[in-house]
């Protein structure tokens, strides 16, 4: 059993990688893999004081249930990571547009208020006649 624990250490070694992002609290597969991983180095640790045959063959599918579970975590991770940028850049664009128009509206307001004309006709329908 001494090889599946430097496998369950090398498990914990990315599980602290993938709890290590900010928003990981947040997303489902790494609480899934955060109790699986755990659950498998308790299945480990007790095939390893018991010897028996089955329990090591159950260590083993614990192993390769944390390895997946893992590996989803992982990409969850990933996904979310680029989420929180491509985010981040739409922040970013909307504040400048708003910074623009402000800097628009701020030398807009600066020219004198010249209101539009209405036709000048008695038939409102109707444009004036240019000559």
């Amino acid at each position: 059993m001494g090889a599946s624990w430097l496998e369950i250490e090398s498990l914990l070694k990315q599980l602290e990688e993938v709890t290590a992002f900010s928003h990981a609290e947040a997303l489902l597969p790494v609480a899934r893999a955060r109790d699986t991983v755990a659950e498998a180095a308790m299945i480990v640790s007790r095939a390893g004081l018991s010897g028996d045959p089955r329990a090591e063959a159950a260590a083993q599918d614990a192993m390769a249930r944390a390895r997946v579970t893992l590996q989803e975590a992982q990409a969850a991770v990933r996904r979310a990571r680029e989420a929180v940028a491509a985010s981040q850049l739409g922040c970013d664009r909307a504040q400048r547009l708003i910074d623009e128009a402000r800097a628009l509206r701020a030398r807009d307001g600066e020219r004198p208020n010249t209101p539009a004309r209405a036709p000048s006709s008695a038939d409102p329908g109707r444009l004036p006649f240019r000559s």
